[in-house]
């Protein structure tokens, strides 16, 4: 597969977290192959210090894990960076999906996870803010919506 673009450490940063190893490198390696800039945690509580630290754009999380388990790291990082788009994982019953939605979560997505909705997903948070508004170039790592043309008057987006 063809990278579609250089990861550069200007890159928006996903952070991945997951504590089942294989679930974990699979979603890194996937991000990577799609020129998606990750960091890969598989301990929850170090990968809050990591994003409590660094300007993060999206945080791909599984929903059951020790230390800090979904519900707390989703609080927690609606806290800390309510810039950052929270992807919730879970290989349990999807109404843990629903319940991590109305938590913060943009997104659920059962696991065994779907390669090609992961990514979408990931893309989707990576162009739009928590509103549903498109970020131009620099808007998403600088916090600053700015609005593009589908978003404009008389726009059909």
């Amino acid at each position: 597969m063809e990278r579609p673009s250089e990861i550069t450490s200007d890159s928006p940063l996903v952070v991945a977290i997951d504590d089942d190893c294989d679930s974990l490198e699979y979603i890194a390696v996937l991000l990577d192959r799609h020129g998606i800039r990750c960091a890969s945690f598989w301990r929850s509580r170090e990968a809050l210090d990591f994003i409590r630290a660094q300007p993060v754009a999206v945080v791909v999380t599984d929903v059951f894990m020790p230390e800090v388990d979904g519900v707390q790291l989703i609080s927690a990082i609606r806290q800390c960076r309510p810039e950052a788009a929270v992807i919730a994982l879970t290989g349990h019953n999807d109404s843990y999906l629903r319940c991590m939605k109305l938590l913060g979560a943009v997104e659920g997505i059962s696991k065994p996870i779907d390669a090609a909705a992961l990514v979408a997903a990931v893309r989707r948070c990576l162009t739009r803010d928590h509103c549903g508004r498109c970020l131009a170039v620099g808007g998403l790592m600088s916090g600053r919506p700015w609005p593009c043309e589908c978003e404009g008057p008389g726009s059909a987006g």
